[in-house]
C-alpha cells in the first residue's frame, strides 16, 4: 500500500538532499585541488608549499619539478622581453651556473638570477610599466602585469620568506610568486663591477664579462650571457664551480667572510 509522505517528512528529505549535494560539492572541491597538486603549481595558482619552505631554503632540498618547469619557462620569457626592448641582460649567479654546467637549472634552485647595466633600468622601468597594467598584489607589491602574464615589480618586491629587496623582481605571475632576481650592476672599481643595493658584498666581476655578453643557445632560444662564463662563474663561486654543491650558501653565506675567502677577497 502507498503512502503519502506527510510535509515533515517532506522537509527531512529535501535536506537530506541538500545536504549530500553539498557533500558531493565539497567533495569535488577536494579532488579538484588533489588533482592540482599532482599537476603542480601553474601561472594561475599559488606556488608550491616547499619552494617556499624556510626551513629548507639554501639546502639540497629539491625543488619541485613542476616549479623547475615553470621557473626554466619564466628564464626564456624574460630573456625575451628583454631582447624585445634591445635591454643589455645576462644569465647571473646560480642559473648561469646550472645552465652552463647541467644544461638546465639546478634541482635545487628556487629562483632566476639576471644582471643588468644599473644605468639601464629606467629603460626597464619604462619599457614594462608602459606595456603592462598597474597591480598591486595581497601580498602589497605594486608593479605591472605584462602581456605573458609575467608581474614586474620595480622595487622591494617581496621573496618567499616575505622578505623585500631593493632591487626589480619579476614574479611568474601575479598569483604565482616564483620569482626572478633582476641584479643592477655598477662600477665598483676599476676594471670591475659589482651588483648593487644588496648589502656590502658586491661579487666584483671583471668588466670585460660584462660588457661583452655571448649568446647561449637553450631550449632552441639565444640566451645572453657573460662573455667567458666559465671565468665569470669563477668568480661568482670558486674555482671549484664545476663541482655540484647544493650546500654552497650554507657552507658561505652570502656577505659572509667565508665566501669572501673562498673567492679569494678578503
Amino acid at each position: 500500500m502507498n503512502t503519502v509522505p506527510t510535509k515533515s517528512e517532506d522537509k527531512k528529505n529535501a535536506s537530506s538532499r541538500k545536504i549530500s549535494q553539498g557533500s558531493q560539492i565539497s567533495n569535488l572541491r577536494r579532488a579538484l585541488k588533489n588533482l592540482e597538486k599532482l599537476k603542480g603549481c601553474s601561472r594561475s595558482s599559488e606556488v608550491c608549499l616547499e619552494t617556499k619552505d624556510q626551513n629548507t631554503f639554501r639546502t639540497e632540498a629539491l625543488t619541485p619539478k613542476c616549479c623547475i618547469a615553470n621557473l626554466s619557462t619564466m628564464l626564456i620569457e624574460i630573456a625575451q622581453l628583454f631582447s624585445r626592448y634591445e635591454i643589455p641582460y645576462w644569465l647571473d649567479g646560480g642559473s648561469l651556473l646550472g645552465i652552463v654546467r647541467e644544461g638546465g637549472l639546478l634541482a635545487w634552485d628556487r629562483d632566476i638570477d639576471f644582471g643588468f647595466h644599473a644605468q639601464d633600468e629606467h629603460r626597464i622601468f619604462e619599457a614594462l610599466s608602459s606595456e603592462g597594467k598597474p597591480h598591486r598584489s595581497p601580498q602589497g607589491d605594486i608593479g605591472f602585469v605584462l602581456q605573458s602574464g609575467l608581474f614586474y615589480v620595480p622595487n622591494w618586491g617581496r621573496d618567499y620568506g616575505d622578505r623585500p629587496a631593493q632591487i626589480p623582481r619579476i614574479y611568474y605571475s601575479a598569483t604565482n610568486h616564483l620569482y626572478a632576481d633582476i641584479y643592477p650592476y655598477y662600477r665598483t672599481l676599476p676594471g670591475k663591477f659589482g651588483i648593487g643595493r644588496i648589502g656590502s658584498f658586491t661579487f666584483d666581476i671583471k668588466e670585460e664579462n660584462i660588457l661583452n655578453l655571448e649568446y647561449l643557445k637553450w631550449r632552441g632560444k639565444k640566451i645572453l650571457t657573460p662573455s667567458d662564463p666559465e671565468s665569470f662563474l669563477s668568480q661568482r663561486f670558486g674555482d671549484d664551480w664545476m663541482t655540484p654543491d647544493p650546500n654552497f650558501y650554507q657552507k658561505y653565506p652570502p656577505h659572509s667572510d667565508e665566501l669572501k675567502a673562498k673567492l679569494n677577497v678578503l
